[in-house]
């Protein structure tokens, strides 16, 4: 193997244990979140083509398809990474 191959695949390797470990992380803190406040969780991640998919509910028919969440009431909050405030932003606080 050459040096650019040698970079490239410990760069692969990197990148896929830092998607591994925050994958996990992400998957504690939702256990906590199920644990400590008793919500329904779902979450499905695609990472280079596969699935990772974590749940922590008691009810079968959770998640429901995202026509029936759209038809709910009070309305769905919908979140995406535009929305979420920087960390370093202190909320404003409206007077």
């Amino acid at each position: 193997m050459n040096q650019p191959d040698k970079k490239t695949a410990r760069a692969t390797k990197a990148l896929l244990t830092k998607f591994r470990r925050r994958r996990l992380t992400v998957y504690h803190k939702l256990a906590s979140i199920h644990e400590d406040c008793g919500a329904d969780i779902s979450l499905t991640v695609r990472y280079r083509g596969k699935f990772y998919c974590f749940r922590a509910s008691s009810d079968e028919t959770f998640p429901p398809p995202p026509s029936e969440i759209k038809m709910t009431y009070p309305v769905p909050e919908l979140h995406s990474p535009i929305s979420l405030k920087p960390r370093s932003q202190k909320a404003k606080v409206i007077e």
